[in-house]
């Protein structure tokens, strides 16, 4: 079950359903006194209003008031109709869903105001470790944190963790256990030691030669696609000749970067994984319980990429990287008695272990939609790039940012946002002739774009936020940064200045290193293959001509493709 924003978009919605949800909590005297205050502090701005959703159905809403430190609900409602009949799962469930609520917003007292209690549920609240309040029937709690941060393995990508770790001290987010893998141990001695611009400095500064050793490394920083395939060819040659490249300067760059004294004089432990050879056998190491001067051993063995890099031998033992086990540890933290997780995924190779997460667990996992570079060639400029990206995406997990392939500096209920609505529906779609009317307005086709849209952000977004979807697949197609953070507007003026060039031939420049999945994506646009760039140049051509029968048909394939063209030409004429 998925914890969602609700905003005013989802108004129309609720209004329709709200008759099937009842309260199990006594907030209001009845239910349509609570159903009622529901729909009307959608648009009120003092109010934060969540969903609880499941294979897209919303199963309840709460309400509640956030200040400072206190987080207040004051509206709980379920869903009870045939086959989802949520009271049923009965008063303790959903006081852990509130307190679950009231983590994600890392908030430090939860409080609950009833307008009325009974002996029953009286003793369920001082189970869950309410206290009553000064005032009658409202109850209180002080929040308790054990946060788990999570690690995950992914070699060169890795520096996105560092942009994710400044952007979590700079929201004031705490942890107290540290799991990693693979590159996810090093990130994480360094974030146990709390040199963050030193981790900043390093991952700037990192290139292949300071990590690995074989011959024919690309130590002229050529970008292109043939160096790449170059450097990756005397890799893997070096890796069979040898049984893996020499992970020496790896080593000498552990020892130089983590302080086993410093470490020690932190509170939190860190938990690495790595695996054993030839058993292929999980091993966790805790640093605290780790004898002094052995750590640096172990997290070289966790982030040996075998038969890539070479083994790490300790006490007679072969060690590997951990992701061949566990690479995203998820599981090690919650087994330390973790009560809060923040995973930090750079979707790097390697088993991701099944583990069991209860329903009542605040998670929030962090993951770039954006391809992060290669795994095993390292470049400084791209680890910038990740930074940066670490940095933002984290800040937008925790609501301080709205977006999904790009950071906007707005909320979703912001006035600028409005203002896009409208000139969109104005502009775009206000101008839509018959044909086109008749099919991009069909209701199935709006509940597919509705369907794929979703997935893409924290908020159950309704059909009218689609002007903000093609805003940002437009960006995308462009080829507009995704490392800084703009207003709409800004991203408007950014969009003209590329139409105003030779946007449907123009290259990107080589001014970091691309992973060959990048690569292989700039040059399809070359290809006679409908790429996203493809689809858009052709509509956009096909629209400034005149749009027949078969332009429409296949607009009703890539409706999306369709609407960024219909914006292109409309920000043209616009500029005029």
């Amino acid at each position: 079950m998925k914890i969602v924003r609700l905003n005013q978009g989802n108004r129309r919605e609720l209004i329709n359903v709200i008759q099937q949800y009842t309260q199990l909590l006594p907030f209001f005297d009845t239910n349509s006194q609570a159903r009622q205050s529901f729909v009307a502090g959608l648009s009120e701005e003092t109010y934060c209003h969540v969903g609880f959703e499941k294979a897209g159905r919303l199963l309840g809403v709460v309400r509640y008031l956030q200040g400072e430190h206190q987080l207040e609900v004051n509206c709980l409602l379920l869903k009870q109709a045939s086959g989802s009949d949520q009271l049923a799962k009965g008063v303790g469930f959903w006081l852990a869903q509130v307190e679950k609520i009231g983590k994600l917003a890392r908030a430090k007292n939860l409080s609950l105001r009833f307008v009325a209690t009974n002996i029953a549920l009286e003793e369920q609240l001082k189970g869950a470790n309410y206290l009553l309040g000064e005032q009658p029937h409202w109850w209180q709690k002080s929040l308790r944190y054990k946060t788990g941060l999570v690690l995950a393995g992914g070699g060169a990508r890795g520096a996105y963790q560092i942009g994710a770790w400044r952007a979590l001290q700079e929201l004031g987010i705490e942890f107290e256990l540290i799991a990693g893998t693979s590159v996810g141990a090093l990130n994480g001695g360094l974030i146990l030691q709390g040199e963050l611009e030193a981790a900043e400095v390093m991952w700037s500064q990192i290139d292949t030669g300071k990590i690995l050793t074989f011959p024919g490394m690309n130590v002229a920083k050529q970008f292109s696609v043939n160096a790449v395939l170059r450097e990756m060819q005397q890799f893997a040659l070096s890796a069979v000749m040898t049984q893996g490249v020499s992970t020496k300067p790896l080593r000498q760059l552990i020892q130089q970067l983590l302080d086993e004294d410093k470490m020690a004089q932190q509170n939190q432990d860190l938990f690495i994984c790595t695996t054993q050879l030839p058993q292929m056998k999980e091993v966790v190491v805790s640093f605290k319980e780790t004898p002094s001067g052995e750590f640096h051993q172990w997290l070289l063995a966790s982030s040996s990429f075998f038969p890539a890099m070479e083994a790490a031998k300790i006490a007679g033992n072969y060690y590997v990287d951990g992701g061949y086990r566990n690479n995203i540890p998820v599981d090690v933290v919650l087994q330390q008695g973790a009560t809060e997780v923040i995973v930090i995924d750079v979707k790097g190779p390697g088993l991701t272990k099944p583990v069991h997460l209860p329903e009542s667990l605040p998670i929030v996992t962090i993951v770039s939609p954006w391809n992060l570079g290669t795994v095993l060639l390292f470049d400084g400029a791209r680890s910038q790039w990740n930074i940066q990206l670490g940095y933002l995406e984290t800040l937008k997990a925790f609501g301080r940012y709205i977006g999904h392939w790009y950071t906007f500096a707005h909320q979703f209920d912001d006035a600028s946002l409005k203002t896009w609505q409208r000139r969109f529906s104005r502009g775009v779609l206000g101008k839509l002739i018959q044909g086109e009317k008749k099919l991009l307005q069909n209701p199935q086709l709006i509940a597919e774009l509705q369907k794929k849209m979703r997935p893409m952000y924290p908020d159950r977004i309704a059909v009218s936020m689609m002007p903000l979807y093609v805003l940002e697949m437009t960006g995308k197609v462009l080829g507009i940064s995704p490392i800084e953070c703009y207003t709409i507007e800004e991203m408007l003026g950014l969009i003209k200045e590329k139409i105003s060039g030779n946007w449907l031939t123009d290259k990107p420049e080589e001014g970091m290193l691309l992973s060959l999945q990048e690569w292989l994506r700039l040059y399809a646009d070359e290809l006679p293959l409908p790429t996203e760039k493809q689809q858009v140049i052709f509509f956009y051509r096909q629209l400034l001509t005149s749009p027949d029968q078969l332009v429409l048909s296949a607009a009703g394939i890539a409706p999306t493709m369709y609407l960024i063209a219909k914006l292109l030409i409309w920000l043209e004429k616009e500029k005029e």
